[in-house]
């Protein structure tokens, strides 16, 4: 069992046993010493950050600890987990490559009908690994990363992409069906339309529906470059994914008549 962390949800002291943790990581994994982080970041001070009591005396150049995780962990793609059962965090490349090694991420966005908030929203889907692998962003008003899906591998088979993303948590998983024909390079796609079936992380019921996506870039960044927070949904989207939505409530169906109640367009 293991928890993806997004360094922005963690307090002073759990960033700092994280970072601790992460620049081991890549000392022993990558032989990328404290020195060595310091100059690619452009940052130093890492010796007081990664021991929150040494921390506490003295703050690190008026940058949160959290900050400091997340700028490290983006610099290097790196991906931060959370084992419960044995208290410790573990890290994962997100291109598999080693750090530093430059990889093409294509960002779209992720427009579906959101069943909890019963309208239309947006998130990121991201492609990466030649289109062998993808994950899913999504973002509070102000344009920061709330939650991100684990990495999920991506398959093209006949006319169909599918792409397959498990949740932080194990039990929950996306199925995306994407229509990109037989005769076009993946990376032609300004739009893209398919269909998503997964369960609802807050009570784990059945959702589904329609996804359009719509291209944003090409960077070398997990995260894409743009302004998230000024994205407008446009209207011609709102109504096509309104119209093409279902669900199920997270009831049990014992007879007949429970049907009606529980599986609807308009959940």
């Amino acid at each position: 069992m293991k928890d993806q962390l997004i360094p922005a949800n963690l307090n002073p002291a759990q960033a700092s046993d994280a970072l601790n943790e992460l620049l081991e990581f890549l000392k022993e994994q990558h032989s990328l010493t404290s020195r060595a982080i310091e100059a690619d970041v452009n940052f130093k001070g890492l010796s007081k950050a990664r021991k929150y009591s040494i921390y506490q005396q003295r703050k690190v150049s008026g940058i949160k600890l959290p900050d400091i995780l997340a700028m490290i962990a983006n610099h290097y793609q790196i991906e931060i987990f959370y084992n419960p059962s044995t208290n410790r965090y573990f890290f994962e490349t997100i291109s598999g490559n080693a750090p530093g090694v430059k990889e093409d991420y294509i960002h779209y966005y992720y427009y579906y009908f959101s069943h909890w908030n019963q309208s239309v929203s947006y998130a990121v889907i991201t492609f990466f690994g030649q289109f062998s692998k993808a994950r899913l962003t999504f973002f509070d008003t102000d344009g920061a990363p709330i939650f991100q899906s684990g990495k999920g591998k991506v398959w093209r088979s006949g006319a169909t992409l599918f792409a397959q993303l498990p949740n932080s948590h194990p039990e929950h998983m996306s199925l995306i069906c994407l229509y990109v024909g037989n005769n076009r390079r993946l990376d032609e796609f300004e739009w893209m339309a398919g269909t998503y079936a997964s369960t609802r992380l807050r009570d784990e019921a059945p959702v589904c529906g329609v996804v359009l996506l719509r291209k944003i870039g090409v960077s070398e960044s997990v995260i894409p470059e743009t302004e998230l927070k000024a994205h407008e949904i446009p209207d011609f989207v709102v109504k096509l994914l309104m119209g093409k939505r279902m669900g199920v409530l997270p009831t049990l169906a014992f007879k007949q008549s429970d049907l009606k109640k529980i599986i609807s367009s308009d959940f």
